[in-house]
């Protein structure tokens, strides 16, 4: 990145911040929900539509079916549930002036998305003082509870990644490691996280090169990174474009080097579909514990159902999704209803509150597709080390559920 485009990125995110702020004063201040005896309303700011529109339409999804099953079934504390969507195109900016809208004239009680750390780290001054509580897809560190009160992410914590990521390319027997991440603040904690791990451990870092959504070509990454000749290259982009695109063109140059991958590069279908049915030949990557598994039999039942769930509800949305990134939104409205019933209110520092004391802990009945929760006061990532698998992306044992890395 030169430095005209850095001060470009810093102006950009410091504007977004800016009119959080400007907003969250005219909100005044308060909680943003209405009366507490119509329609419970979640306002859910995704990426409708732009580069990552298909993870937006995932989450869309899995709010969708949470959504129709709690309101088939009475609603939350006997109210109906209604969502009102924003679509921020996975832009800082935009992400600010639709959560603005959600909250400050929807009046919505609660919030999902965005579902990335820019356009989080955007919006959270206006969910702070709003006290609005949010579930949303953030990796980076930045995300505390001191920043964020009333937030959780139900991505995986970026730094989370990047160490796991260092340890299979160990594992794998590297000695010279590459890094290759996305140029956005979750892909910078990743790098420099993995830097750091690199460095702690002896090894040789052999090259970094930053990723852009906007950029088709990235051969003069590649090409920078092969003059390195590292052992392995750790690959952390945003979305699944970026990951085909790096493949198809790794293949293209014949270079022939094992990468390990974030969550981020596990969009298979989409991968595959533009790389190649052999994309995935040279690579494992890191996903969900719950949707991976070294035989069919192992695969818990809560993701089988899940996954057929998914597809009875649109089976041509359903075509190429990733059905975890759709759990992430379906679980998250259920940890709210959970978190409402238990509390007998939507007001963000007790909702907030339940999920720090409960998350690693949380009650039995609650119908969640993933298990294994660590939110705390300390933290308020939803997911730990604990949550994740490596996995090989293009070996599936079944329907949407990768084969684990460490299968005999």
């Amino acid at each position: 990145m030169t430095m005209n485009s850095k001060r470009r990125s810093v102006a950009i995110a410091g504007a977004a911040s800016a009119l959080a702020l400007s907003l969250a004063a005219c909100g005044g201040g308060s909680a943003a929900g209405g009366d507490d005896k119509g329609p419970i309303k979640i306002g859910a700011v995704y990426p409708l539509t732009g580069p990552a529109a298909a993870n937006g339409d995932w989450a869309k999804i899995g709010t969708e079916i949470a959504v129709k099953e709690i309101n088939a079934n009475g609603g939350i504390d006997g109210r109906q549930v209604k969502v009102v969507y924003g679509d921020d195109e996975l832009d800082a900016t935009k992400a600010v002036t639709e959560m603005n809208r959600v909250v400050n004239q929807e009046k919505v009680d609660l919030v999902l998305g965005p579902l990335s750390s820019d356009p989080v780290l955007a919006t959270l001054p206006l969910l702070k003082s709003t006290k609005t509580p949010s579930i949303m897809g953030a990796g980076s560190e930045k995300v505390t509870p001191d920043i964020a009160p009333y937030s959780f992410s139900w991505t995986m914590n970026a730094t989370t990644q990047a160490q796991e990521m260092v340890d299979a390319a160990v594992k794998d027997g590297a000695k010279s490691i590459a890094i290759l991440s996305d140029g956005g603040t979750q892909g910078k904690t990743a790098a420099d996280a993995m830097k750091a791990d690199i460095k702690k451990r002896g090894l040789k870092l052999s090259g970094t090169q930053e990723l852009s959504i906007k950029n088709t070509d990235v051969t003069p990454q590649l090409l920078s990174l092969k003059k390195g000749n590292p052992d392995h290259v750790l690959l952390f982009p945003v979305a699944s474009s970026d990951t085909a695109r790096v493949l198809e063109q790794v293949k293209q140059l014949n270079w022939d080097v094992p990468f390990t991958g974030s969550y981020g590069t596990t969009f298979a279908d989409t991968v595959m579909e533009i790389a190649g049915d052999d994309a995935y030949e040279n690579m494992n990557a890191i996903t969900f514990s719950s949707f991976s598994a070294c035989t069919k039999e192992e695969v818990p039942e809560s993701t089988s159902s899940f996954v057929k769930t998914v597809r009875a509800f649109s089976e041509k949305r359903a075509k190429g999704a990733s059905f975890d990134s759709i759990a992430q939104s379906h679980d998250a409205v259920y940890l709210f209803k959970a978190a409402i019933e238990a509390t007998g209110t939507t007001d963000g520092p007790k909702v907030a509150a339940w999920l720090e004391e409960n998350g690693t802990n949380l009650p039995k009945d609650i119908p969640l597709v993933n298990q294994a929760f660590g939110m705390t006061k300390d933290t308020h990532f939803l997911f730990t080390s604990d949550s994740l698998s490596l996995v090989d992306p293009g070996t599936s044992v079944s329907d949407s559920v990768f084969q684990r890395a460490d299968c005999s």
